[in-house]
């Protein structure tokens, strides 16, 4: 950070901190991930440096070019820490910070202290659009990822499961004939396996149509949870589903991102917990979905799956929550379960 008699280093700091001061008393969703707070406030820092290198060009009678900007935004970092909304609004205060600032450092130039208020407009604002550019691309990127993704589990399944057991039933169907004229009890037996092997090439075709539903309409989340967790879950599994308020009222983005978030928790509970009970329910209110997956399984250590590779799917989970603004936690210890909860702010979607 160089030094400028404009924006002292010094007069930066207050700036950032009386920046990072109005955020906390907004309550910013920014403040409640260290990660994204440090990102911000990085951030905050290189658009004043950006502000007095281009007040300095502008003095000097440099042309600067009107659309550059060399604060940097980490394409990586759009989508994990900070939602456009929430980058917006630290945006126009971070202005409202740094304004009377800029304008109490040059009060004897007025022509000066116009063109620097410009100055910072241009940079905070061009700074806002290219993070919610970034951000844009990443949604686009995260969903043809998951959709790439969920396509070839669903060829795997198709291959292992449904193909293997449509496989069997042939197989049993041939030795049925070769046994028919000479062995009848064996022939029957073959027969037998046939039948139960296409029966369960058909279960397998059920589960798949299931989970290829999808919350496409408003009202419609209650079904397709319903419908999956019928299609899935075993005999021996306890499962309940409880609904609350006007789902109806939800955009077609929440109903699909939140169902397919609590698919994949649903899924994770029904094949790796060994669970006998699952509970998920779903709260709709004017300014707040919140929904949970909770299972009495196995349970296992938050800080191994979160670093894991491809841990139950968890990164697309949560990616899915983010994308609506809103925040995925999870609670588990080996032995005592695990709960998935996922909260979506409404008040900015809209309706």
């Amino acid at each position: 950070m160089t030094d400028d008699p404009i924006l002292s280093v010094a007069v930066r700091e207050e700036i950032v901190s009386s920046f990072e001061h109005r955020l906390r008393a907004q309550g910013s969703p920014i403040l409640d991930s260290a990660h994204a707070h440090q990102q911000m406030l990085r951030q905050a820092r290189s658009i004043l440096s950006e502000v007095v290198d281009s007040y300095r060009e502008a003095t000097q009678s440099i042309d600067p070019d009107p659309m550059s900007l060399r604060v940097e935004i980490d394409p990586r970092q759009a989508i994990e820490a900070i939602h456009p909304a929430d980058s917006l609004q630290a945006a126009s205060v971070l202005f409202e910070t740094a304004l009377p600032v800029v304008k109490r450092a040059l009060s004897a130039d007025g022509r000066r202290n116009a063109e620097a208020a410009l100055i910072l407009h241009r940079v905070v604002m061009s700074w806002a659009a290219s993070y919610a550019v970034s951000h844009t691309v990443l949604v686009f990127k995260t969903i043809r990822d998951s959709h790439r993704a969920e396509l070839a589990q669903l060829a795997r399944d198709l291959h292992d499961r449904t193909a293997h057991a449509i496989g069997v039933a042939i197989q049993n169907l041939e030795l049925h004939k070769v046994y028919a004229s000479r062995d009848v009890a064996r022939a029957q037996e073959k027969f037998h396996r046939a039948q139960e092997a296409m029966q369960q090439a058909l279960d397998s075709v059920r589960q798949f149509s299931a989970e290829l539903r999808t919350a496409t309409r408003p009202g419609e989340l209650k079904r397709a949870l319903t419908e999956y967790l019928a299609a899935n879950a075993d005999d021996n599994v306890l499962t309940s589903l409880t609904v609350t308020g006007d789902t109806t009222t939800l955009p077609q983005e929440v109903c699909e991102q939140v169902y397919y978030a609590l698919r994949e928790a649903i899924h994770n509970a029904l094949v790796h917990s060994g669970t006998t009970r699952l509970d998920v329910t779903v709260g709709v209110s004017d300014a707040h979905l919140h929904a949970r997956v909770s299972d009495t399984g196995g349970g296992f250590s938050v800080a191994e799956m979160t670093n894991a590779p491809k841990g139950l799917g968890l990164s697309s989970m949560r990616e899915r929550v983010q994308l609506l603004g809103g925040t995925l936690r999870l609670a588990s210890l080996p032995g005592h379960g695990t709960t998935v909860d996922i909260s979506v702010p409404l008040g900015g979607v809209p309706r």
